[in-house]
């Protein structure tokens, strides 16, 4: 599902200072208006996924940072011309490897993925698995997506400087390649307990609420747990 992405090491220590991020930094709440926003990302209404998937195995996380960006304006950084008043679809996933006494239900390992009172002129809010971000005027020229997802992977180490490796993975402006995303998400709600209706049992399988899948708008959902159930199992 990587296919097409930049594949970046992290480190970019201009990206990140370009955003203001400083973790010693007091946090500080953010508000962006639509009249001063130059660019929006995950909005209601608009596709957006924001999820930290975690692991203990040591081969699965490569320590990269992964962009895909559908809005090539962007790129070159001013870009409010071209996208004000626009709202772009957004997704933001971190894989992280934990160590084994860290246990990502009782930690902050979701937390520091959403950047929450952060960055300065960045709002962002997160909405049960997706994020909204508004970036203000005066802050889009410093504003990439490689610059937040490098952003993203230096708050990970500066936060939780316990854990393993991490991946940032973030695609913007892409709708096909984040919807696609969405059913991984969801699945991954159901392990953590969060979903509404799935529930993940100690055999491995899970069980549903819902009385018949032909109707249920979460049989997406479902089948995605059981390619991945099925893929395991052969191993």
């Amino acid at each position: 599902m990587l296919g097409g992405f930049e594949i970046l090491a992290p480190g970019d220590v201009a990206a990140v200072a370009a955003l203001g991020y400083e973790p010693e930094r007091k946090r500080q709440a953010t508000v962006v208006l639509a009249g001063d926003t130059a660019l929006e990302l995950g909005a209601p209404g608009t596709p957006s996924v924001c999820r930290a998937l975690w692991t203990r195995e040591r081969r699965l996380v490569t320590d990269r940072v992964y962009v895909r960006s559908g809005v090539e304006e962007m790129e070159g950084g001013s870009s409010s011309d071209g996208n004000r008043g626009k709202s772009k679809s957004l997704a933001l996933l971190a894989l992280v490897e934990l160590p084994e006494d860290l246990d990502p239900l009782e930690g902050p390992v979701a937390g520091v993925l959403h950047l929450t009172h952060r960055l300065p002129l960045v709002m962002t809010r997160s909405l049960s698995g997706r994020l909204w971000i508004r970036v203000h005027r005066r802050a889009a020229d410093s504003f990439t997506p490689r610059a937040l997802a490098q952003t993203v992977r230096a708050a990970y180490a500066a936060e939780l400087p316990g854990i393993g490796r991490v991946d940032v993975v973030l695609v913007v402006g892409d709708d096909a390649r984040v919807r696609a995303l969405e059913p991984l998400a969801a699945a991954a709600a159901v392990v953590d307990g969060e979903h509404r209706r799935l529930r993940w049992e100690e055999d491995g399988g899970i069980s549903c609420s819902d009385l018949d899948c032909r109707t249920c708008d979460e049989k997406p959902v479902c089948d995605t747990i059981r390619e991945v159930i099925t893929f395991r199992r052969r191993k």
